[in-house]
């Protein structure tokens, strides 16, 4: 009886193991996290996730570059001016996508914002 209680408690411990290592592998990469009140700042290479609607802007007086995606489509890749901002209703952008035929992209899909420039500082506002 012992031996098959064992069984049952190494996959989930395996299981806790992976989601761990997952989320510390995220949390090294560049990923931002901050409360729902506070202005994040994406340096480049950083990535944030947004749930909901979300404010994009640049924080620097050079040229700042993003990229969204959204489910496993790239949605927008631009360049903000100096000072320069842009507000995405997520749920129209979902639309949008699914309108032009991107059928891997949901209702319920997140948002994935990247600064992919090499110098610019891009600013996020995201309410969580």
């Amino acid at each position: 009886m012992r031996q098959k209680n064992a069984y049952k408690v190494l996959p989930i411990g395996c299981l806790a193991l992976a989601v761990f290592s997952y989320g510390n592998a995220w949390a090294d990469s560049g990923m931002v996290s901050a409360s729902a009140t506070e202005e994040r700042i994406l340096k480049p290479g950083d990535v944030q996730l947004c749930k909901k609607d979300f404010l994009i802007y640049n924080k620097g007086n050079d040229l700042a570059e993003y990229m969204v995606i959204i489910g496993n489509a790239t949605y927008e890749k631009k360049q903000l001016p100096a000072h320069g901002n842009k507000f995405f209703d997520l749920q129209k952008s979902i639309s949008e996508l699914r309108q032009e035929g991107q059928a891997n992209v949901r209702a319920n899909d997140m948002a994935i914002i990247l600064n992919t420039g090499k110098d610019g500082k891009v600013g996020l506002n995201c309410p969580e």
